[in-house]
């Protein structure tokens, strides 16, 4: 089962929001982006797994501009449609 916590920068507890079940009904990502949108704090999102290593991510770095992409990421974006 995965799982996905959210902590602040400048706080080092981290507190689980919400829990993925297999049916994928929840949506923790989705949260944590209003969140962000709502307050301007930016917060880790931790994704944990049993299957792969645990993978943190800020809320911040979702809002980044096209030129603080990594190259690979325009890449992409360049080849959709």
């Amino acid at each position: 089962m995965n799982s996905v916590s959210m902590n602040s920068k400048k706080d080092t507890k981290t507190s689980t929001i919400m829990t993925i079940d297999a049916s994928g009904h929840n949506d923790p990502m989705g949260k944590a982006i209003l969140d962000f949108l709502q307050t301007g704090i930016s917060k880790n999102i931790i994704v944990e797994s049993d299957v792969i290593d645990d993978d943190v991510i800020p809320t911040d770095y979702l809002f980044r501009s096209y030129e603080e992409m990594p190259d690979i990421e325009k890449i992409a974006l360049s080849r959709c449609k």
